[in-house]
């Protein structure tokens, strides 16, 4: 298969469905942001470019759109004149290509990394795994490494300050 990425880019920008969208906003918003917020026009023309592609890694027609209806706000950037076509395509682009199902990837970033948590621990990116993950409860320890003795001032002796509740 090609590289996807690289095919997911067309030349030019549509210039008369941007002024549609825009003109329809302006005149009927409600109707306007339906139709933004269903991801068109841009799900319907970049399904027309890359749906042969995306079909070929996996991804239907009925993703692709959802996935298009998410980007809805940078859509009606779009639209609206306020983002510049490259940024919104880009974007839009690389939102498809991390939800492909096979995982496509540009052929030179490299394997994901695991975290050093992972690595120590075995956990694999599920933030509640890794909240079972945190360093055991100890005694403090001061730079010196001698245990914290005596009572901050919260606690009824003398210090002068209350002992942070915090400890990382």
């Amino acid at each position: 298969m090609r590289d996807l990425r690289e095919r997911l880019i067309p030349l030019e920008e549509p210039l008369k469905p941007r002024a549609e969208t825009r003109a329809l906003i302006e005149d009927s918003p409600e109707e306007g942001m339906r139709l933004v917020n269903a991801g068109q026009p841009l799900a319907d023309l970049l399904w027309e470019e890359w749906g042969e592609e995306l079909e070929g890694a996996g991804m239907d027609r009925e993703r692709f759109h959802e996935i298009a209806a998410s980007y809805s706000g940078e859509i009606w950037l779009w639209a609206m004149g306020e983002r510049p076509w490259e940024h919104c395509v880009a974007g839009l682009a690389g939102r498809v290509l991390r939800r492909c199902p096979g995982g496509v990837r540009n052929r030179n970033s490299p394997e994901p990394r695991r975290s050093a948590d992972e690595e120590r621990h075995g956990v694999h990116g599920d933030r509640a795994a890794r909240r079972g993950a945190r360093r055991p409860a100890g005694p403090r320890r001061r730079a010196g490494g001698e245990a914290a003795e005596g009572r901050g001032a919260a606690e009824g002796g003398p210090g002068g300050r209350a002992p942070s509740r915090i400890w990382r």
